[in-house]
């Protein structure tokens, strides 16, 4: 008898169920997988910004995370935001007792709306220890140069100054060098999300038509996996999302690379689908369950 796979999600909560865990929670159930949870911090926000921020003691999330893992079966785990330092040390106390060999880190530094979603006193123990755990780190583009910073590339970081003007054959070469540098530190492989770079205007088809990249950045190599730019005011929720899918489709036993073009297609059928959608006056989500009744 097929079991769903058993999804660990540790994340903030979003009060507008756009990002966060409540994304983490639609996407693994959408992908038939079974989610559970351990909440660090609670947000108050909406599809304007977020509003505060309330992080949760570092032993309740510590305790959430022994709860869950005392009676399930964890097939992958997806981590998303921390916000300070103490709470990072629990879960890295955790994830230094889970045997679980999936372990997706989504970096989440920012919101899309540009409000800060970690402390700076985290982000050196967040690279220096944490990504050695995972197998994939999903940053968009500002967040991997935030991570050159925290590593010390000051050449990468320059090199990176500007990259929103790229041709899409310049920031391809940059991030082969990038690739080499985190190969030789034997970090895990890179996602870095195209959402936020750019639009390839020497590419485009048409008028309605953008193509941008996503890129695998894994032992020194890169791989571009390029999609069409859906035009649409309803993403949020991208980011959170595509790193559950990735941990669910691993979760299902599928490939490291299927597992990223199954997500990323997922993720671009939610946008296609919340394209046209009304939810909150501004940056809505994307539609998790696109394809059942509304």
């Amino acid at each position: 008898m097929s079991k769903s796979p058993v999804i660990l999600t540790i994340a903030g909560s979003d009060s507008a169920c756009c990002s966060g865990i409540q994304a983490d929670i639609k996407t693994i159930s959408a992908l038939g997988g079974y989610a559970v949870n351990a909440i660090t911090c609670i947000t108050s926000q909406n599809t304007r910004g977020v509003y505060s921020t309330f992080c949760i003691p570092p032993e309740i999330v510590f305790s959430q995370l022994c709860a869950i893992a005392s009676d399930f079966e964890i097939d992958a785990v997806k981590i998303g935001m921390f916000y300070n330092l103490k709470t990072l040390d629990s879960v890295c106390k955790f994830i230094d007792q889970c045997d679980t060999k999936f372990i997706i880190i989504d970096p989440v530094f920012k919101s899309s709306m540009g409000d800060s979603l970690i402390n700076e006193d985290a982000l050196p123990k967040l690279v220096n220890q944490l990504f050695f755990k995972a197998c994939l780190v999903t940053p968009n583009l500002p967040e991997l140069v935030t991570i050159l910073r925290v590593l010390g590339a000051k050449k990468l970081m320059a090199e990176f100054e500007g990259y929103a003007e790229f041709k899409l054959e310049f920031l391809a070469g940059l991030l082969t060098e990038c690739s080499d540098f985190l190969w030789s530190l034997n970090m895990p492989a890179f996602l870095v999300k195209g959402g936020h770079m750019f639009e390839h205007s020497e590419i485009k088809l048409h008028s309605s038509i953008v193509k941008i990249s996503d890129f695998i950045l894994s032992e020194g190599r890169i791989k571009n996996l390029e999609k069409n730019k859906i035009q649409t005011r309803n993403t949020r929720g991208t980011g959170c999302s595509l790193s559950s899918a990735i941990a669910t489709n691993l979760g299902k036993g599928n490939s490291f690379h299927d597992s990223v073009y199954l997500s990323q297609k997922y993720v671009h059928d939610s946008l296609i689908s919340a394209k046209n959608h009304t939810r909150g006056s501004k940056n809505g989500p994307i539609d998790h369950f696109f394809g059942l009744p509304n």
